[in-house]
């Protein structure tokens, strides 16, 4: 069992059992702490399971609870992560805050230090359990392998379904699709500096066009510039975010925020390679 509030859905505010809540069907489970990086890895891992989940027809369920240090901050936590995370995920992913703190259900038998949990389970059986001692970012491929092992999906298929609506792996990019890299904040600053790449229409009039490379921009610039991206490209285009370990979710956020108020529909999650050298899998054979 697994004890959880509900922060979104029809059940908001109310307390009970998540794992029977998804009934023996394919799960898959996050179980980590506050930190602001697993909020963002939270919303690209989410969509690419509603992307999954309707590519392959089949019934299944993604729960994401958090593990709070502080229950008595629970009420603006909730309040928190319905402004911050719920408006960017899909609405049938489930989000809640465990009953148990920090240490989560004792038979669980979390280490602390660990940040997230990732569980993919199925009739109510573990399949795959993967420990990360930083959160995920962007999709893990073993946990996206272990997804599809629970489902009966070959790697290949899994990949092919996932090039065609939402590349996520850093080699997938290309040069048309506007990449804005946020760095961490210079010590004693609030915000990262964010550089933006891609083809631009400068001028949505005279539809000029600017080839920017790693081109510092501030938000209002940065919101001309969406605006003025071709329309027949928003919908099929991806605006990826690179963000830095440091960097403030509120950042992110605001990005994201402008993005879909400039009409961009797709959006993608990524870091450097180097970024990744603290994940850890608890399961060798997932492919």
């Amino acid at each position: 069992p697994l004890e959880a509030t509900a922060i979104n859905g029809e059940a908001k505010g109310e307390t009970f059992d998540f794992i029977a809540k998804a009934d023996g069907q394919p799960l898959v489970l996050f179980l980590q702490d506050e930190t602001p990086l697993g909020l963002r890895g939270l919303v690209g891992v989410s969509r690419l399971f509603g992307q999954i989940a309707e590519k392959s027809k089949q019934t299944m369920q993604m729960h994401a609870v958090f593990l709070l240090e502080n229950q008595a901050s629970k009420t603006s936590k909730m309040g928190y992560y319905q402004r911050e995370l719920v408006p960017y995920i899909p609405s049938d992913v489930l989000i809640g805050i465990s009953q148990d703190g920090r240490e989560g259900p004792g038979s669980y038998r979390l280490n602390r230090s660990v940040a997230q949990t990732v569980i993919i389970a199925k009739d109510g059986k573990v399949l795959h359990y993967f420990a990360f001692t930083q959160p995920m970012p962007w999709p893990d491929p073993h946990v996206l392998g272990a997804i599809g092992e629970a489902i009966g999906v070959q790697p290949a298929t899994l990949e092919k379904w996932l090039n065609e609506t939402y590349p996520v792996i850093p080699t997938w990019w290309t040069v048309k699709n506007p990449v804005i890299q946020i760095k961490n904040p210079a010590e004693g600053k609030k915000t990262g500096k964010m550089l933006l790449s891609g083809t631009f229409v400068r001028d949505g009039k005279n539809r000029e066009i600017s080839h920017l490379r790693g081109t510092v921009v501030q938000f209002d610039k940065l919101r001309t510039l969406l605006r003025n991206y071709p329309d027949e490209h928003k919908s099929t285009l991806m605006l990826i975010i690179q963000a830095g370990r440091d960097v403030p979710h509120e950042q992110v956020v605001k990005v994201m925020d402008i993005a879909k108020e400039a009409g961009m529909e797709k959006i993608g999650f990524a870091i450097d390679s180097a970024e990744d050298k603290s994940m850890e899998s608890g399961s060798d054979d997932a492919k």
